[in-house]
């Protein structure tokens, strides 16, 4: 689940995509650097997010490796997923 793409369908966040940086039993820890920064991530339900899986980017695999990643990298792999996956 980490480094995944998911998408929030309940909350204040619905409509939104964020990386999911850590995963518990039915929770997700997401974030996408800009209103979610990496040292504050949201915890939501996994069954209130669809999930796109996995995008090929450095970010994605610098997430799998536990490098370190500031929030500017996470804001341009989002925004590289909504116009390559999402048609922006």
């Amino acid at each position: 689940m980490i480094g995944e793409i998911v998408l929030c369908t309940r909350g204040r966040e619905s409509g939104r995509v964020f990386y999911v940086m850590q995963a518990e039993e039915n929770f997700l820890y997401l974030a996408d650097g800009k209103c979610r920064k990496l040292e504050h991530p949201k915890r939501k339900k996994m069954k209130h997010t669809v999930a796109f899986g996995r995008f090929a980017h450095e970010v994605t695999e610098r997430l799998e490796e536990n490098r370190p990643l500031c929030n500017r990298d996470l804001r341009r792999a989002l925004a590289a997923f909504r116009d390559q996956e999402m048609g922006r």
